[in-house]
């Protein structure tokens, strides 16, 4: 390691820690899913397996795959309960991943400046450091990536690829990929058609194999249970959060989701992810000019793609698998799905755009210093990174406050074994320590209360978090039913209420269905 590379090493580690610091956030987020997380980690700690622990069933799940919980619980049993350690822990896989991916990229491209400059820009991103400060999967997500990708560099392609502990590192990372999320399908199949265009067949037949072996105990722990992966099921559904809107029916309406969602995650969630500092107006379609833009930053991205030579078709079809797979998925979630993919998408661009320079610039000098033009890109991140400062260091706002008052007032004043429904189930046992469920969604008023009696609930939440559901489904319930709830709990600005159920009264009403 040189000079200068040992340079470039620490202003990065410098970039890292002072940007962490200032942005880093000691709460919860309000995302639900973190809480789900951190929850199924401390059923499989408590020796529950993998279950809702919020769920006075503990019923068992496949609704997320089981590695970052698995990663928080071992982290839990070493470092405790507290959420703190385990945010930095997110915040290391993101450095990490950086730095791997920094080391990687002057090996292929023989640039260390652009390899430097490009991971700064990524250690001024706001979008990454949002979830490298909450219990999210996309950091530990995107350091399992990096790794797969720096082991296929460092395998020789010779016969005996069995005996390179570099394979059996790949195979580890590729399946912790898929464990963490179900997207690491992609990475495996970018790794597979790398080795058969490079005519390594037994390497791919063994990378498959491996990854098949690796994956068998999560599948059959599934059918065990009679557990069906929903994400077919919500592939085809036109709006998980509005079921009574069905399924798609016709090739025409999914051609329409997957350009809505190409809308949304690639013609704006690219130029989002690349420039946190841009309004990209995620809440109306693109015009023309937005999707001419759009277009000109993918195929930038894939021009720099095709430049990395015989890497490019493990990049370049990483990248438009990832695609695929945001086209067939659920829209309306912005650049949120592209944050892993977010370095990827960095070194393409910006090695595309030096690629566009070379066509017009021949002096070499100015070519090898063209990369920190691109830093000045990092003066206008500052802005996006400043609010996400001010924001981790803000109170939650008043919505989400009297909720979490809400779950201290049924902490303090009920039994263990309470039930509560309400809209953020996951979040809500973590501050209450009581169950929760989620009430149904549904129009039919008759069947949100049957689930309340059918999920024994005591105590309903109405909040103003801002989600639908509760103005669509939870609201008109309770008001056609008024006589079945009586006020226990209310708190202003913004009203909230806590609701007494009276599930007896209300079974009267509501008599469990005919077998």
């Amino acid at each position: 390691m040189n000079t200068k590379e040992k340079a470039f090493l620490l202003i990065l580690g410098l970039v890292f820690i002072g940007a962490y610091y200032n942005v880093f956030d000691t709460k919860w987020d309000i995302n639900g899913d973190n809480a789900n997380y951190y929850l199924l980690a401390k059923g499989m700690i408590q020796g529950n397996g993998y279950v809702w622990s919020y769920s006075p069933s503990l019923t068992p799940t496949n609704h997320y795959p089981p590695g970052y919980p698995a990663i928080l619980a071992i982290s839990m049993t070493v470092l405790g309960d507290s959420i703190i350690p385990l945010k930095v822990m997110n915040g290391l896989f993101l450095f990490s991943s950086v730095i791997i991916l920094y080391l990687l990229t002057r090996k292929l491209t023989r640039n260390d400046n652009l390899a430097f400059v490009v991971s700064i820009l990524l250690l001024l991103n706001s979008h990454l450091y949002h979830f490298a400060t909450i219990l999210m999967s996309e950091m530990p997500y995107l350091f399992f990536t990096s790794l797969a990708f720096y082991f296929v560099y460092k395998m020789e392609p010779e016969e005996s690829f069995w005996k390179s502990k570099y394979f059996y590192g790949l195979l580890l990372s590729i399946s912790a990929t898929y464990y963490i999320r179900s997207l690491g399908i992609v990475l495996l199949g970018a790794i597979l058609l790398h080795s058969l265009i490079g005519r390594q067949w037994r390497l791919s037949l063994a990378t498959l194999g491996g990854f098949i072996i690796l994956n068998l105990p999560w599948s059959i722990r599934n059918a065990g249970l009679g557990l069906s992966s929903r994400y077919f099921g919500t592939m085809m559904t036109v709006n998980p959060w509005r079921p009574e809107e069905g399924t798609i029916g016709s090739v025409g309406e999914f051609l329409g989701k997957m350009l809505d969602n190409f809308d949304d995650t690639v013609i704006k969630g690219f130029s989002d992810m690349l420039f946190p500092f841009l309004d990209v107006g995620f809440t109306n379609p693109s015009n023309i000019f937005g999707i001419m833009v759009g277009l000109a930053v993918l195929l930038v991205v894939l021009f720099g793609a095709w430049r990395f030579g015989k890497w490019r078709y493990l990049v370049g079809s990483y990248i438009l698998g990832n695609i695929l797979i945001y086209m067939l998925w659920v829209g309306g979630n912005e650049s949120r799905y592209v944050v892993p993919l977010a370095p990827f998408l960095a070194l393409c661009f910006f090695l595309g755009i030096l690629g566009i320079l070379e066509l017009k610039i021949s002096n070499e000098k100015m070519l090898a210093r063209a990369p920190f033009v691109f830093l000045v890109l990092g003066l206008f991140m500052l802005t996006p990174l400043n609010a996400l400062r001010q924001r981790s260091h803000s109170p939650y706002h008043p919505a989400y406050r009297n909720y979490f008052r809400m779950a201290e007032t049924i902490k303090r004043d009920t039994p263990e074994g309470t039930i509560v429904s309400c809209r953020k189930p996951g979040l809500f046992y973590v501050m209450g320590e009581r169950y929760a469920v989620r009430y149904r969604y549904s129009l039919d008023d008759k069947k949100v209360i049957r689930g309340f009696i059918d999920d024994k609930v005591d105590y309903v939440i109405v909040d103003q978090l801002g989600y639908s559901s509760t103005y669509r489904y939870l609201l008109p319930a309770i008001q056609k039913n008024a006589a079945l709830f009586t006020t226990a709990a209310h708190l202003p600005n913004p009203d909230t209420y806590l609701l007494r159920f009276h599930r007896e009264k209300a079974a009267e009403f509501f008599p469990a269905a005919e077998p």
